[in-house]
């Protein structure tokens, strides 16, 4: 089919070498290009992410920010199991979706399943983790990794 092209529009051998060379110059740039944004999301979503989900909770807790207080009201001890995500995150994901913010968008997507699976999923590590965060709210703020409550001094067991 490259040939046929080729041939249609009149490129003898020699720029045919060149049209390769073009097209392995651009497929490296972009491997280049995909690898710097795997790493830079990985980055986002496992450094960043959950350094700003920790400062936004311990923020809330510190203000007592009254959405946040009825989640730990009616979510702690026996209903802790029950929760299923908050549907106000999930229409802002949609949004951010929607509005081409794909990276806040996906930031806010890992935040909303971490949190979903620290209350229902109980094999879960995080699951503990958060758990006691229900029990001693100004401990374990970070849901989504532990290191950021190691790093700031508010970790328990």
């Amino acid at each position: 089919m490259l040939r046929l092209k080729l041939q249609r529009n009149n490129v003898d051998g020699s720029d045919f070498g060149k049209y390769i060379q073009k097209l392995n110059s651009f497929d490296n740039r972009y491997i280049v290009y995909y690898k710097m944004n795997v790493i830079g999301l990985f980055i986002l979503l496992f450094v960043f992410q959950p350094l700003l989900e920790y400062g936004v909770h311990r923020v809330v807790h510190i203000y007592h920010i009254q959405y946040h207080h009825d989640h730990h009201r009616i979510w702690s001890a026996t209903l802790y199991k029950k929760y299923n995500g908050d549907a106000h995150v999930r229409y802002f994901i949609i949004i951010l979706f929607i509005m081409r913010y794909y990276i806040p968008a996906i930031a806010l997507l890992k935040y909303e399943v971490t949190h979903t699976l620290a209350h229902i999923y109980p094999n879960n590590y995080l699951y503990r983790h958060h758990f006691w965060h229900h029990q001693y709210s100004n401990k374990n703020f970070a849901f989504s990794a532990v290191w950021p409550d190691k790093l700031f001094g508010t970790f328990i067991k």
